[in-house]
């Protein structure tokens, strides 16, 4: 597990097979080297909508884990960075075809963490407003 977790961090590896994807079908994207809440505040506050989450990206393999503490993993995943994962909106009609297309290419499925709604450019987990802690991931000294 640590293994996994150091490789993540350490060996990041962006999914470029999927930017034709992307760049075809989505409407907004960023990658989440800054920490995901950085980024989807960027984008809720680029496209003046809220972002409502309803999953947090997690591994597996990392819930399963009994060390490590849901609110030390909520927070790990909210707010670190470096992972170089892709973050976009898509509309619901393209978003079943870049299933197709992905399925097509065998290329593993992205997860659907949320919704966008009109309202005030904030982000949401369980139904509160997520806000910029001011802690920062640091890839030596981890949080800030």
């Amino acid at each position: 597990l640590l293994k996994l977790v150091n490789q993540k961090l350490s060996k990041p590896k962006a999914l470029v097979e999927w930017l034709p994807y992307l760049i075809k079908y989505s409407n907004a994207t960023i990658d989440s080297s800054d920490g995901l809440i950085n980024s989807l505040q960027h984008v809720a506050n680029e496209s003046n909508k809220a972002i409502y989450l309803k999953t947090l990206p997690i591994n597996q393999k990392l819930l399963k884990n009994k060390k490590i503490s849901s609110i030390t993993l909520n927070e790990a995943v909210m707010f670190g960075g470096e992972e170089y994962e892709f973050i976009f909106t898509i509309s619901k009609v393209n978003y079943s075809k870049l299933i197709d297309k992905f399925k097509e290419s065998n290329l593993e499925p992205p997860i659907r963490i949320g919704i966008i709604k009109i309202g005030k450019s904030e982000v949401f987990f369980d139904n509160k407003v997520i806000l910029d802690s001011g802690r920062s991931w640091d890839s030596i000294k981890g949080f800030k």
